[in-house]
């Protein structure tokens, strides 16, 4: 839903524009008969973190031949961050096959990037850590936030239920430490303090893969957790974050969902990816990484959370607005090339 919700963010920015996903250069081969001819008004690079990798950056190569001279744009797409030693076993082996082991294989990989991103006249950025990972190869670039923030409300949520805590969490190829179990058994025990102290627990999952987690999650609190099943519709899956008091979050866009809620959060940080998302809404002090869960720590902080809710809410809405401003100037751009493009 993660990948959902930024291709809803995407629609919204450019509305009256058809937007078709691409998901591999392949996609393209049948109609490579047609080129030069424009076979689109123009490419996008989506939301998610796509730079860094070979596949990505080759499908977009041929989304912008076969868009010709039709205008291109992102907004707040991610960046792979060289230091991380977990990337998942797709991006490892793509890597290692391209450009040989080891750190610099992913450097070499943003190095090739230049040449796609230079054909947009802006690059949009999830975060601080992607402006600084491109920057150490030379691209320049500008933190926007994520493109899932353009679905945000337009005030916090009312009917908040007091003492609710939404909890995230799922299997993902890599993550720091690289134990799932270690994150359940965290989430298990913050679980039993919350529902100890008079809280309520409710599960949501963001895809398929997060449900034998939450799952057990739920063995582990004697079934005294709801899960939420109707995670697949957008809309359903965003009323259920919008009502909790609190939210932790594994997955990023959870919890780029939650703050689009102005919903208090703590990120579970898997990958470097989830500290530059909270970093571009200055709340890097809400997030801990997953080889580093202390249950009693990670309680507390969610008490925290919940005690200066009002003041915490108050600043996500200064933080999601002024991204969403900056978001909003590349998606008017792009509005406006696309129709001049079309005329």
């Amino acid at each position: 839903m993660g990948d959902e919700a930024s291709f809803e963010a995407y629609r919204r920015a450019v509305p009256g524009m058809r937007f078709a996903a691409i998901p591999s250069s392949r996609a393209l081969a049948p109609l490579d008969a047609l080129t030069p001819h424009r076979l689109f008004a123009g490419a996008a690079l989506g939301g998610g973190t796509l730079v860094g990798w070979p596949y990505y950056r080759r499908a977009f190569a041929r989304l912008l031949e076969a868009a010709g001279d039709g205008p291109a744009f992102m907004l707040g797409t991610g960046v792979e961050d060289p230091g991380y030693h977990g990337h998942s076993r797709r991006l490892a082996a793509a890597l290692s096959r391209e450009h040989g082991p080891g750190r610099r294989a992913v450097e070499r990989e943003l190095e090739l990037w230049a040449e796609p991103l230079s054909r947009l006249p802006s690059v949009a950025v999830r975060g601080p850590a992607s402006v600084e990972v491109l920057a150490s190869v030379g691209i320049e670039a500008e933190a926007v936030g994520d493109p899932a923030l353009l679905l945000a409300d337009d005030r916090p949520h009312r009917d908040v239920r007091e003492r609710l805590a939404g909890l995230n969490a799922g299997r993902s190829d890599g993550l720091w430490g690289g134990r799932l179990e270690a994150v359940v058994d965290a989430l298990g025990e913050v679980g039993r303090r919350l529902l100890s102290g008079g809280w309520s627990i409710r599960l949501v999952p963001l895809s398929p893969a997060d449900l034998p987690v939450l799952h057990e999650l739920a063995r582990r609190l004697d079934g005294r957790a709801e899960l939420v099943e109707a995670y697949r519709d957008l809309d359903a899956l965003r009323a259920a974050i919008r009502e909790c008091h609190v939210f932790v979050g594994e997955k990023l866009h959870s919890v780029v969902l939650a703050s689009a809620s102005y919903v208090p959060t703590l990120a579970l940080e898997y990958h470097p990816k989830c500290l530059d998302f909270q970093r571009s809404l200055g709340r890097e002090r809400f997030t801990v990484r997953t080889d580093a869960l202390e249950p009693a720590a990670l309680a507390e902080q969610v008490r925290d959370l919940a005690e200066r809710r009002d003041e915490h809410a108050a600043e996500l809405v200064q933080a999601v607005g002024a991204l969403n401003a900056r978001l909003e100037v590349h998606a008017s751009a792009a509005r406006a090339r696309l129709e001049e493009a079309t005329c």
